[in-house]
C-alpha cells in the first residue's frame, strides 16, 4: 500500500473527464433546509429558541439549555419537572426551512439523539407555524419516543393548526434500548403533490411504520407557486409528567428534500460475460523480513488460510470464500511482503527452505486457487536479488510453474518432484509493487527503482519469462494512490520505455485518504460522504488511463487493479479504526460495480486484503483459522455479491437523487450539473527563494550539514548541500510560496518538479525527500507529501504533488534528511524546482442511488444489486424494460451509520418485494445500505 502523489499532465485530463460528466443527469439533486452539527465554540445553541425567545429565561427553574463544546451536541436538561404533560419543555429552530410540495416530493428530517433518563417521553420532528416564540408551533409532525415503555415505544404524532393532536399511532414493534444514542428518522412524502402526505419513522436504519394524515393536520407546504410553506422548523420537546426530569442531547440535525427516483433494467450488454475475476483479494504470505501489520506465525499460514500441520486449507475459510464470496481471483504473496520474496525459498520440503515463515509457499498458494477455482495472480519480486539477476530468477519461476517437466526444464522437474507433475500454467504476472518506493518495512538494505531502472527491470524481465512460456501475461505498475495522477512521470516514463513489452497496467487505488495525525478540515461525516463520492471520480479516472495509455504506447492496455480500499490507516486515541467503517465497506462494494463495467477495461480487481493484518476482511485469532472468526464490515457486502449475481452483464440506468459534497483528501469537490476543470493558477521558480533562504537554511541545520548556491553553469543555479557524518532527523525549509489570491478560497492542487541526485561517500545510505507542507505549524494543518526520494548520483526528475487545505494560507517546500542512528555523508544537489499551483477540479453532484444488474445462464432470474451512498431513505421504482417478473425477493446489508465499525449485518434474508403487473416495482431503499434482488422471470 502506498499513499504518495505525483503530478498529473495538465488539460488532457478535463477534457476526457468533461465528456463523462456531461452523461450525468442533471435532475433529482438533493436541496438542503437546514443542517446544524453544533461543532462552534460557543455554548450557545445557534438556530435554536428555549424558553420566551431567550436563552436566558429557561421555562423551568434550573434547567440548562446549551451546547456542550466537548461532545458537541445539544444539551437541554430539564432540573424541575413539570406536573402535567400541559406544559413540555419545548425549543425549535428560527431560521424558516423553505420547502414546496412541487409534483413527487420528500422531505426528512434525520438526528442523532442521546436519551439519559428513561421517564419523560421525547418528541422530534418538524413544525408549521410564521410564529417564532417557542411554545406557539403548530401544525407539526413527531417522532415521539418513550424509552421507559418496553411496548410500543414510538410512534407518530401529529398536530392541527391549534396543536390538537389529531394522529398518535405506536408501532407493535418495541424497539430496544432506547437509551444511549439513536439516529432517528422522519420523512413525509408528499406522492403527487398532495397535502395528505405519508408519514414514515425510522431508528438506527430500521423501518418501525408509516401513517397517512389528513389536510387539516402536519405541516403543510404549497404546491405550487413561489411562496413556500410557512416556517417549517425542527422542533423538540420533553415531558417529565410530574417525575424525574428529562436529559437528552440532540445532534447532526439535517432536514433534506428530494425527488424519488426510478431504476431501468434493460436488456442483455451484448453477450458480455460477467467477469469473475472482479470477485478477488489479496493473501499475504512468504515473507521475509519485518512488517508492522504481519506477524511470522499469520504468514507462515497465509494469514491463518493453511495449516502447515495437515497441509490442507483451513476449512472454515474454504467454506466462507467458497458460499460467501466466490473468491475467483487470488493475489500472491502480497504487496510490499514481495519486495525480498525469492520464490526458490517458498518450494519444496518445508524443512529445506530458506526460511520457515515460508511454510505457505509458492506450491500451497496454487493448491488453494485449485480448490477455489480461482485465478493466481503472481507479484514478482522486484528487490529480492540485484536487478542485473532478477530476470533469470524470474524465468525460472515461469519455467516452474508453466513448463512441461522434461529435462529440457530443470525447475519443472523440481516441480514435479514436489508433487505437481502438470504444469500449472499460471497467466497474470505483476512487476513488482509499488516500486518507485523501495523495498520498506522488509528488513533489508534500502533499494528503490527510478522510473526508467524500473522500465529496464521490467522489459529484460518480461523477456526473460516469456522465452520460457509466450502465452503469459505481463503488468507494469502504475503510480498508487487515489488513481488521480494518470498523466504522472512515472507512469509515461514507464510506459514509453516498456509498455511495448507489457500486456496490462497494474493499479493500487486507495482514496479517499486518512492517517494518524491527519487534521481532518470536515466532521466524521464529511469523511465517510467522501466515500461515498469518490467512486464516479475514480470511474472517470480510470477512462483517463486508457487515453494516456493509448497515447503514450499508440494502444490501449487492460487495467488490472490489484489493490484497492480506503486509504485510511489512522490509530489516533479515541478516532475509530475507519478503514473498518461501514462507509469505507459500502465504497469498496460499490467499487465492484464500476469494475465490472466493461467500459472501465478491467481484466481483475483484488481487494486488499482478504484475512488478518491490518486490513483484512476477517480477522482470526487461530490460526490456521477455526471458529469463531470475526466478520469485517466488508464482509456482508462481499457475501451479498457472491451469493446474487449472476451469468451476464444487463443494463440498468438510474435516475435518482444527488448529492454536492465539498471535497476531502483523495476525493474533490462535487458540485452541481457540469464538470468544472482543473485550472492552471500560477508557476513559482523556487531557485530565487532558495538562494535567499539559504542564510536561514545553514542557521536551522545543524553543523554537520551545509548548504550553497552555485550560479553561472550552464545547467543553471544548482543548490548544493553537504553531510559531514550527519545523524539524527532534520527538516530545514527550503522555500514558502504563498497560496493565489485567485483561488477565493477553492481547494488547491501543489505540484513540485526538480532535479536531483545524491553522491553518497559512507556505508550507511539514506534517501533524501523533497516535502510539500502546509506552511503553517505542523500541528495546525498536518498536511504534507513526499516528492521523489533521491538516491542516486545520477540527475533524475522528481514531480509530486499535494492537495491543500482549503484554509491553506501557504505552502513550504522542505529538505527531509531521516537519518535516524545513521551516520551519512555525501552531496546532495538539487536544480530547476519550481512549484506549479491549480485550482482543483469540480465534479458534478454524485448519485446516491447506484446498481448493477445480471441474469442468469438459462434466463430466468435476474439480479439487481443497488447501493445507497446516504442517510436518507429513498423510494425508488423499478422499471423493466423487456421482461415480466414472476415474482422477486430481497436481501439487504446495513449498519448503526457510516461510521459504524461494528454491527453491520444482513438485516433482511430472502424477503418478499411486490411486483406492480409484473413489469415493476417499488422500493424504499434505506439509508446506507446495499440490496440485492432476485426477479424471477
Amino acid at each position: 500500500m502506498q499513499i504518495l502523489h505525483c503530478l498529473r499532465k495538465p488539460l488532457r485530463f478535463f477534457i476526457t473527464v468533461a465528456c463523462i460528466a456531461a452523461l450525468t443527469p442533471s435532475v433529482h439533486a438533493l436541496t438542503t433546509l437546514f443542517t446544524d452539527s453544533f461543532t462552534g465554540t460557543s455554548s450557545t445553541p445557534v438556530n435554536w429558541i428555549y424558553g420566551s425567545n431567550s436563552v436566558s429565561q429557561p421555562v423551568g427553574t434550573g434547567d440548562t439549555f446549551a451546547v456542550n463544546t466537548s461532545s458537541s451536541a445539544l444539551t437541554l436538561v430539564d432540573v424541575s419537572p413539570f406536573g402535567t404533560y400541559a406544559a413540555p419543555i419545548i425549543f425549535h429552530t428560527t431560521p424558516p426551512l423553505n420547502f414546496r410540495a412541487t409534483g413527487d416530493k420528500i422531505i426528512q428530517l434525520n438526528a442523532d439523539i442521546t436519551i439519559n433518563n428513561n421517564t419523560p417521553d421525547y418528541r422530534i420532528g418538524l413544525c408549521d407555524n410564521s410564529n417564532a416564540t417557542y411554545y406557539t408551533h403548530t401544525n407539526y409532525v413527531a417522532l415521539r419516543i418513550f424509552p421507559g415503555q418496553t411496548s410500543n415505544n414510538v410512534a407518530i404524532i401529529t398536530s392541527n393548526s391549534v396543536s390538537t393532536v389529531i394522529t398518535n399511532t405506536s408501532f407493535s414493534t418495541a424497539q430496544a434500548n432506547l437509551t444511549g444514542t439513536h439516529t432517528f428518522a422522519l420523512q413525509i412524502d408528499y406522492s403527487a403533490s398532495t397535502l395528505t402526505p405519508t408519514i414514515r419513522a425510522y431508528s438506527n436504519g430500521t423501518f418501525l411504520g408509516q401513517v397517512t394524515i389528513t389536510a387539516n393536520e402536519g405541516i403543510h407546504p404549497n404546491p405550487t407557486g413561489s411562496t413556500q410553506a410557512t416556517a417549517i422548523r425542527v422542533m423538540a420537546q420533553c415531558n417529565s409528567g410530574g417525575s424525574s426530569g428529562g436529559n437528552f442531547t440532540i445532534d447532526n440535525v439535517t432536514v433534506t428534500s428530494f425527488s424519488p427516483g426510478t431504476i431501468l433494467l434493460g436488456q442483455l450488454q451484448g453477450s458480455t460475460s460477467v467477469n469473475r475475476l472482479i470477485f478477488g483479494h489479496n493473501l499475504e504470505a512468504a515473507y521475509n523480513g519485518t512488517s508492522p501489520d504481519a506477524s511470522p506465525d499469520g504468514i507462515k499460514t497465509g494469514g491463518g488460510v493453511w495449516d502447515p500441520t495437515t497441509a490442507t486449507t483451513s476449512p472454515a475459510i474454504l467454506s466462507r470464500l467458497i458460499n460467501d464470496y466466490g473468491v475467483k481471483s487470488l493475489r500472491y504473496p502480497g504487496g510490499c511482503e514481495a519486495h525480498t520474496y525469492n520464490w526458490k525459498q517458498s518450494v519444496g520440503p518445508i524443512a529445506s527452505r530458506g526460511s520457515t515463515n515460508w511454510a505457505f509457499g509458492l506450491d500451497e498458494f496454487l493448491k488453494l486457487c485449485a480448490q477455489l477455482g480461482a485465478e493466481p495472480i503472481i507479484t514478482l519480486s522486484d528487490f529480492a536479488l540485484p536487478a542485473d539477476q532478477m530476470p533469470q530468477n524470474l524465468a525460472d519461476l515461469v519455467e516452474y510453474l508453466n513448463a512441461p517437466a522434461t529435462a529440457a526444464h530443470p525447475w519443472a522437474l523440481q516441480r514435479s518432484a514436489n508433487g505437481h507433475p502438470a504444469p500449472y500454467g499460471v497467466k497474470y504476472f505483476e512487476l513488482g509493487n509499488e516500486s518507485m518506493h523501495g523495498n520498506h518495512l522488509t528488513g533489508s538494505a534500502q533499494r528503490v527503482y527510478t522510473a526508467a531502472q524500473y522500465a529496464d527491470y521490467a522489459t529484460k524481465s518480461i523477456w526473460a519469462m516469456r522465452a520460457v512460456d509466450p502465452t503469459i501475461q505481463a503488468g507494469l505498475v502504475m503510480w498508487p494512490g487515489g488513481a488521480q495522477d494518470v498523466y504522472c512521470q512515472w507512469n509515461t516514463t514507464v510506459l514509453q520505455l516498456a509498455g511495448s513489452a507489457a500486456d496490462f497496467a497494474v493499479l493500487h487505488i486507495y482514496a479517499p485518504r486518512y492517517a494518524s495525525g491527519d487534521k481532518a478540515p470536515f466532521s466524521e461525516s464529511n469523511l465517510m460522504q467522501a466515500c461515498m463520492a469518490v467512486g464516479e471520480q475514480i470511474a472517470a479516472h480510470l477512462q483517463e488511463y486508457h487515453d494516456m495509455i493509448t497515447e503514450t504506447t499508440g494502444r490501449d492496455l487492460p487495467l488490472a487493479v490489484t489493490e484497492y480500499n480506503a486509504s485510511f490507516a489512522n490509530s489516533d486515541a479515541g478516532v475509530p479504526p475507519y478503514r473498518f467503517s461501514f462507509g469505507t465497506a459500502l465504497e469498496c462494494a460499490d467499487m465492484m460495480r464500476i469494475f465490472l463495467n466493461p467500459e472501465n477495461g478491467i481484466i481483475t480487481a483484488n481487494y486488499w486484503q482478504l484475512i488478518n493484518g491490518y486490513w483484512g476482511s476477517m480477522q482470526v485469532s487461530a490460526r490456521p483459522a477455526v471458529e469463531p472468526i470475526t466478520e469485517k464490515a466488508i464482509y456482508p457486502l462481499f457475501k451479498l455479491w457472491g451469493q446474487h449475481f449472476g451469468a451476464n452483464l444487463m443494463n440498468v440506468s438510474v435516475s435518482g437523487p444527488r448529492s454536492d459534497f465539498g471535497g476531502e483528501r483523495r476525493t474533490y469537490p462535487a458540485q452541481g450539473d457540469t464538470y468544472q476543470p482543473e485550472t492552471f493558477l500560477t508557476t513559482t521558480d523556487l531557485t530565487p527563494l532558495i538562494n535567499n533562504n539559504l542564510p536561514n537554511l545553514n542557521k536551522s541545520t545543524i553543523p554537520t550539514v551545509t548548504a550553497s548556491m552555485t550560479t553561472g553553469s550552464s545547467a543553471g543555479s544548482i543548490l548544493q548541500v553537504n553531510l559531514t557524518n550527519f545523524t539524527g532527523n532534520n527538516y530545514p525549509c527550503l522555500a514558502t510560496v504563498n497560496a493565489p489570491t485567485s483561488a477565493n478560497g477553492a481547494p488547491c492542487t501543489y505540484a513540485l518538479s526538480y532535479e536531483g541526485r545524491f553522491t553518497q561517500t559512507s556505508s550507511d545510505s539514506l534517501l533524501l525527500d523533497l516535502l510539500l507542507e502546509d506552511s503553517r505549524d505542523w500541528t495546525s494543518s498536518m498536511v504534507s507529501a513526499v516528492v521523489g526520494s533521491v538516491s542516486t548520483p545520477t540527475w533524475t526528475t522528481y514531480q509530486g504533488e499535494m492537495n491543500g487545505l482549503p484554509d491553506t494560507t501557504g505552502i513550504a517546500t522542505l529538505l527531509s534528511m531521516p537519518a535516524g542512528s545513521k551516520t551519512i555523508s555525501g552531496q546532495l544537489e538539487i536544480r530547476n524546482a519550481k512549484l506549479d499551483i491549480y485550482k482543483q477540479p469540480i465534479f458534478p453532484a454524485y448519485n446516491l442511488i447506484t446498481s448493477a444488474a445480471s441474469v442468469s445462464t438459462d434466463g430466468h432470474t435476474v439480479y439487481m444489486i443497488v447501493f445507497n451512498k446516504s442517510n436518507l431513505h429513498i423510494p425508488m421504482t423499478v422499471n423493466f424494460n423487456g421482461f415480466t417478473g414472476i415474482s422477486a425477493r430481497r436481501w439487504e446489508v446495513n449498519g448503526p451509520n457510516l461510521a459504524s465499525t461494528t454491527g453491520v449485518s444482513e438485516v433482511v434474508s430472502n424477503a418478499n418485494l411486490p411486483l406492480s403487473g409484473g413489469t415493476s416495482a417499488q422500493h424504499i431503499f434505506p439509508a446506507h445500505s446495499m440490496t440485492a434482488i432476485e426477479f424471477t422471470r
